[in-house]
């Protein structure tokens, strides 16, 4: 869904966008196919914006639907200074992105993520790392933390995960899932305010980002890279549920 390249036609009726600019975005149609893994594609002037020559387009690809949903989350957990929020996936590809808004915000990050990958979470702003390899997560949050956290964000799991994870949070917290694994009426029966999150890209949240990285806000995350013929190993990849960071295809 996502891109970054030089605008090559414009469609009639489109304004603020012009042949030869560079813009990054997604392809803000609602259904799945006619994607990005091409050499052209057509995409919405509402889901993308303009590039700034400061960053290039393999880092803008890595960036909207990833980035927006972090931002989403970060701003449904009404995070502030001093808050706990334990975060599932920590070292993905949201992940990688919601870890270093958090941090910003003054939230105290525990990144769960694989063991091999702990000093890549503490890279991103994180200030405890449970591997989840090593035993429940639940478990660990419960001895770690014993007077409960703030908030769970939740990017990789399920609805059995989560709901042992939101013991923990006390009456008056968040919890936000992107994989729709959170029970919104149970939860709100403990005071306890959830939401499963969409990223929805928009033009505005590319802005907010785009100004973001340029002030050195945060960081692009890890990115491995892949030529278009070998897409379908990125595809792969990304099947396992063990990427760290952010996958690119890169058209030459």
């Amino acid at each position: 869904m996502d891109a970054s390249g030089t605008v090559d036609s414009v469609g009639e009726g489109v304004e603020g966008h012009a042949v030869g600019e560079d813009v990054f975005g997604s392809v803000g149609k609602g259904y799945l196919g006619e994607g990005t893994l091409a050499e052209f594609t057509t995409v919405s002037a509402g889901t993308v914006t303009h590039k700034p020559s400061s960053f290039d387009h393999t880092v803008a690809a890595a960036i909207p639907t990833a980035g927006v949903t972090a931002l989403n989350m970060a701003d449904a957990l009404q995070l502030a200074e001093g808050h706990s929020v334990v975060v599932v996936g920590a070292t993905g590809g949201v992940g990688s992105y919601f870890v270093q808004l958090a941090a910003r915000r003054g939230a105290r990050i525990v990144a769960v993520c694989r063991g091999e990958n702990a000093d890549y979470a503490r890279g991103l702003g994180a200030a405890d790392v449970i591997d989840y390899a090593a035993g429940a997560v639940a478990d660990a949050v419960r001895s770690r933390y014993p007077d409960g956290i703030d908030a769970v964000a939740d990017m990789h799991g399920d609805a059995e995960q989560l709901a042992g994870l939101t013991e923990q949070v006390r009456s008056g917290g968040h919890v936000a899932s992107v994989v729709g694994a959170a029970d919104i009426e149970a939860l709100g029966a403990r005071g306890i305010e959830a939401t499963n999150i969409q990223g929805r890209v928009t033009t505005a949240s590319l802005d907010i980002l785009s100004a973001m990285l340029e002030a050195g806000e945060f960081v692009a995350p890890e990115i491995r890279t892949y030529p278009l013929l070998n897409a379908g190993e990125a595809l792969a990849a990304v099947g396992t549920s063990h990427v760290r960071g952010k996958l690119v295809v890169i058209v030459q």
